[in-house]
């Protein structure tokens, strides 16, 4: 994943070369995207089941600390807890399939600011009743 939104390129920006004050959010959202949204965070559509239901859906909720992603210096950054969606319900939340699904951070748990926004690796079926997560390591971050 490496799509910098612009709120976030523009607040690292203005962070850096004006002083401006940053004060990261404690927590992150991950949402998942049958087609991601643009890089202001407009559009995209976030997963639902076939019926246009978001049943159990909502984005997964991961705080901003060392334990949860630890520091770098290769430029790309990876998940060092398990990231937990609720269980889909419903008939499931359908399909995401790469290049134009995949996952989405923001900054709140409904609508928020695009932090970052990228493909999956491979296409995936959001079942009912199966559990969706990103395992430790599996959800790795990069600037692109």
């Amino acid at each position: 994943m490496g799509n910098t939104g612009n709120y976030w390129a523009n607040a690292l920006l203005n962070f850096l070369l004006n002083a401006a004050p940053y004060t990261p959010p404690a927590t992150l959202y991950i949402g998942i995207f049958s087609t991601l949204p643009a890089k202001d965070g407009s559009g995209g559509t976030e997963v639902a089941d076939p019926a246009g239901n978001a049943v159990g859906y909502a984005r997964a909720s991961v705080a901003t600390t060392a334990a949860s992603f630890p520091a770098t210096s290769t430029e790309s950054c990876s998940n060092a807890v398990t990231i937990a969606f609720p269980t889909p319900g419903g008939i499931g939340w359908g399909t995401v399939t790469p290049p134009t699904g995949g996952i989405a951070i923001f900054d709140a748990a409904v609508g928020g600011n695009l932090m970052y926004a990228g493909p999956l690796t491979s296409t995936v079926t959001f079942t009912s009743g199966v559990p969706v997560q990103f395992l430790l390591g599996t959800l790795s971050i990069s600037q692109q």
